[in-house]
């Protein structure tokens, strides 16, 4: 048996005065005189050893009484075999409160945040004046990374407001234990958490057992319905001015209820764009479909929307785009270049076309076109192969067309730098295409199926190549390819088989050059994505020349009210971290030199839409059998409840049990025997 408070064991000294009081009669006597006391003295030494008796029982029973009391108030208990002590100099106590969007749940009343706040001012309450605290959330302060006095502990809590970022929980106490031991390894240390245990984040059994005890607190709550917006995405990889646009909205039930006729909506600069309504199953999602029109270039800023309550964070998706006024197309052609390409390119606006001769090629140009043409160049030099290789990773697509004399000594080394396959000879037997592969993005979106009466071009001759590792989207009756895609980084290379020379196939007059060449345009560049979480951990490409730049760009939002520097990489691709800064949810865009690079939305992350949280008896098999755990419902009294769940046994009541016995004892003594 071990003490709370062994310091009132001095008290036990106060046993000496029920023996002081036995041994000194302090009673006064009335000398009376008799005749005759003969049978007085009789009686009396008869009754004499009956009080001699009743005075030492009662002497015990005082003694008892006093001990009794003594020990209550000394907090007797048995330890258990995992206690640890509460007194002490060195006593830390860590308290993590989840602070995560899923916390604005309320009961009608409040808030799970505020709910979590109250519990943690009990928390302190229940350990002595001494004793040290650090608050813990999800943001992970570094401001939070010491220990403070109590009062101070409640300043803290004062200002933990929600934030759009969530932790795992065996991440929470990982820290803990890595701050505990930086600051205080000698210690005791209590870990508190707080958290309403969505079962997303709350990894209870992947935390890993250690010296300090680890006290789960579940804040419940019902379950409710959630429906969220869980992304959006544009259709195709280019928006452009005064275009058709369609953008895609996925709308996802979280909950096992049947939603029907669920308003969906899209505004754009402002301006509400489309109307729609889903039907959501138990458990699934839909997509919707919005088409618009933006009547001018540069950055646009919108967002989808539904109605849902109580869980209301996930309702609105923000999104950003770009509208490109032109596609850049750059031509670099060689002496016997046919007026194809210039004459599918040069007189539509939509493409801002440049063609340059071999001999005068634009470095520049080919990192900040989407789509480049080697249109029967003599040659691919090393310092071209070089910047084609860079701008492919980047995402441009480049479409290689051989000359009608090619010579491989001049192409050799050039092929091989853009992993490009040599050609091995000319086939001069007449064939046409036969197939093409209407899945590839080339195709998608112009034909399902190659319509049965397609006129397909005739090829009167045709290089041979191996298509191992490329993917053949036009393909030859004679088992050959004829267009052929390179995936290289996040660019694309085709190579084609015939240059477009009438002598070599008709495909320069077919109709399907058109969709094909056209379509490489479009596609150049890889498609953005128009949206991000707020805790997004990869870095955010940013594509154009204009990212080259060391200087970090600089991360605004539209509405001017967030400006910071973001982490920023410089290698090819750039890409910039978000590393925890942004926790408004919104459009923003990229800038440097006052120039727009990419724009985006930023938004609360969608890990949080999930509602399902453990309950008490869940997280208690989980504890089951582990070292230092332990789970506290947090209906009753918080403060008591932890004041008495680090000793082991307590034994005080007993003891207070004993000492009013005793207590009892003497008095019905005193009446009875006399």
């Amino acid at each position: 048996m071990l003490f709370g408070s062994p310091t009132i064991l001095w008290a036990l000294a106060a046993l000496s005065v029920p023996v002081i009081v036995h041994l000194f009669d302090f009673r006064r006597y009335k000398r009376v005189q008799f005749s005759d006391n003969y049978l007085l003295v009789q009686l009396l030494e008869k009754n004499r050893r009956q009080n001699r008796l009743r005075q030492i029982v009662i002497m015990i029973l005082r003694m008892l009484f006093i001990a009794a009391l003594v020990f209550a108030f000394a907090k007797p208990y048995f330890p258990s075999e995992n206690a640890i002590s509460t007194t002490g100099d060195r006593l830390f106590v860590s308290v993590y409160i989840d602070n995560s969007l899923s916390m604005e749940t309320s009961d009608g009343k409040t808030d799970l945040l505020e709910k979590a706040r109250v519990k943690a001012r009990e928390i302190a309450a229940a350990f002595p004046p001494a004793t040290l605290f650090r608050l813990i959330t999800n943001d992970f302060l570094g401001i939070n990374d010491r220990f403070v006095a109590r009062d101070e502990f409640f300043d803290m809590l004062n200002g933990v407001e929600t934030s759009p970022f969530s932790r795992k929980m065996s991440q929470v106490v990982s820290r803990m234990s890595d701050l505990a031991d930086r600051e205080a390894s000698n210690g005791n240390h209590f870990f508190y958490l707080l958290s309403d245990f969505q079962k997303v984040t709350a990894d209870v059994s992947a935390i890993k057992e250690n010296a300090k005890r680890i006290i789960l607190l579940p804040l419940a709550a019902e379950t409710p319905a959630n429906i969220a917006v869980d992304s959006v995405w544009f259709s195709g990889p280019l928006q452009l001015e005064n275009n058709i646009i369609t953008i895609n909205a996925r709308i996802r039930n979280h909950s096992n209820l049947l939603m029907e006729k669920i308003p969906v909506r899209l505004y754009v600069d402002g301006k509400q764009k489309g109307l729609a309504d889903v039907q959501l199953t138990a458990g699934g999602s839909d997509n919707v479909a919005f088409s618009f029109t933006v009547n001018s270039n540069g950055s646009h800023e919108g967002y989808v929307e539904i109605d849902d309550s109580p869980v209301s964070f996930d309702d609105r998706m923000f999104f950003a785009f770009d509208i490109a006024s032109s596609v850049s197309v750059y031509h670099i052609s060689g002496s016997n270049a046919t007026a194809t390409i210039p004459k599918l390119f040069g007189n539509d606006s939509l493409f801002n076309f440049v063609s340059s001769p071999e001999g005068s090629v634009d470095m520049d140009r080919i990192g900040s076109s989407g789509l480049i043409i080697l249109d029967e160049l003599s040659q691919i030099s090393s310092g071209l192969a070089s910047e084609l290789n860079r701008a492919a990773d980047a995402g441009t697509v480049v479409l290689l067309i051989p000359p009608a004399d090619i010579n491989n000594a001049n192409f050799s080394s050039g092929f091989q730098a853009l992993g490009l396959p040599m050609f091995s000879g000319t086939d001069t037997a007449n064939t046409r295409v036969s197939n093409i592969d209407a899945s590839h993005l080339l195709f998608r979106g112009v034909f399902e199926t190659p319509p049965a009466n397609i006129q397909f071009p005739t090829v009167f001759s045709s290089y041979r190549f191996s298509k191992a590792s490329g993917r053949s989207i036009m393909g030859l009756l004679n088992g050959n390819s004829f267009l052929t895609d390179y995936a290289k980084g996040s660019g694309h290379i085709y190579l084609l088989a015939v240059p477009l020379q009438p002598t070599w196939s008709s495909f320069a007059s077919n109709a399907l050059i058109v969709p094909t060449i056209v379509q490489m345009a479009f596609s150049g560049r890889m498609m953005p994505a128009v949206a991000y979480s707020m805790d997004y951990e990869y870095g955010i490409e940013l594509t154009g020349s204009n990212a080259k730049s060391e200087k970090p760009p600089v991360l605004k939002s539209f509405d001017g009210t967030t400006e910071l520097i973001p982490g920023y990489n410089s290698g090819n691709p750039p890409r910039i971290f978000l590393n925890g800064q942004v926790n408004v949810p919104g459009a923003y865009r990229v800038m440097s030199n006052n120039t727009t690079l990419m724009s985006f939305g930023l938004n609360y992350p969608r890990s949080e839409s999930f509602p399902d949280c453990f309950t008490i008896d869940d997280l208690n098999k989980t504890a089951t059998n582990r070292k230092n755990f332990s789970v506290n419902s947090t209906d009753s009294n918080t403060a008591l409840a932890l004041a008495d769940m680090d000793g082991g046994a307590k034994l005080w009541k007993i003891f207070i049990i004993f000492a009013l016995l005793f207590l009892a004892a003497e008095l019905i003594l005193l009446r009875i025997w006399i």
